[in-house]
């Protein structure tokens, strides 16, 4: 997982750009989080396991949402249509009604110094981000049409709404940082003793 040349990573390159270094490891006597003795936790107060994907969401989640293993659509967010709630995205305090949330989002916040901010999702937008969660510095924003974010994402401006392209880094309606391909190869992972 140690790259053997120095790469330098500009602090808004867009993340398709960015070498990665995937890894392995194995723990023994260790089990991951939400899963104490070999059995996922329960759901926290307010939610049950989702009949459609079994992550954790509000009792009334309609089955058309897809709300993956890992992932948590929190009370008070709504979730509606045929969206999609993968991996270990968290809805927070968000609207989704269509298109796919992913990766480590966390769309929407609650107790932001900048306040508590609703994000919104719709059309067949795909978000798959890992840093800021989506809607913390400014209010009113959402991504629809047919919008990729992905990577470190800044999404950044009072009701900035894009709804088309491939963005990451720093976001705001001007920015054009974003490519559809990945110069990362997808890795077969296999154990070396």
């Amino acid at each position: 997982a140690t790259p053997t040349v120095f790469k330098s990573i500009v602090w808004d390159q867009d993340y398709a750009t960015i070498h990665r270094y995937p890894y392995m490891l194995e723990l023994a006597n260790a089990w991951p989080q939400g899963f104490q003795n070999g059995q996922r936790d329960p759901c926290a107060s307010g939610m049950v396991r989702h009949s459609n994907g079994g992550g954790c969401a509000p009792s009334g989640t309609p089955t058309s949402v897809y709300v993956g293993p890992y992932a948590t659509v929190m009370p008070g967010s709504s979730v509606s249509g045929t969206a999609r709630i993968e991996d270990q995205a968290i809805i927070a305090n968000g609207t989704v009604s269509g298109g796919v949330v992913g990766g480590l989002s966390v769309v929407g916040v609650t107790g932001s110094p900048w306040g508590n901010n609703n994000f919104v999702v719709g059309g067949t937008a795909q978000v798959r981000t890992t840093f800021y969660p989506l809607g913390f510095f400014e209010s009113g924003q959402a991504a629809s049409g047919s919008l990729n974010l992905y990577g470190d994402v800044e999404y950044r401006g009072v009701g900035l709404n894009l709804s088309s392209g491939n963005r990451s880094g720093f976001v705001d309606a001007t920015s054009t940082v974003g490519r559809a391909t990945d110069i990362n190869t997808k890795p077969a992972p296999t154990w070396r003793p």
